[in-house]
């Protein structure tokens, strides 16, 4: 799944790179004021590799996801090992 999802925007190289260092995710689906919010998160090999995943993201995806879902509120951080990525709609 998150090769896959990098790919698009890293190139295979270095989406599969960087995949090696992913451990395990699980997603969350929560409910706040009547809206959901999905929740990703990532456990990667290192605290490095969590930041590289953020940085990439950032770079080069949330510009993309900005332009498709502009009534979305995208959030990714990394604690530690740990990264979370949220997915939710604006509040207006």
């Amino acid at each position: 799944g998150l090769r896959i999802w990098l790919e698009a925007f890293l190139g295979t190289q270095p989406a599969s790179d960087l995949a090696k260092s992913w451990r395990g995710d699980r997603y969350q689906l929560i409910e706040e004021n009547e809206k959901p919010i999905l929740i990703w998160y990532l456990e990667m090999a290192t605290a490095k590799s969590a930041e590289t995943l953020v940085a990439e993201v950032r770079r080069l995806i949330f510009p993309s996801i900005k332009e498709t879902q502009p009534k979305r509120k995208i959030e990714i951080t990394s604690q530690g090992s740990r990264v979370t990525f949220a997915n939710s709609p604006l509040n207006e």
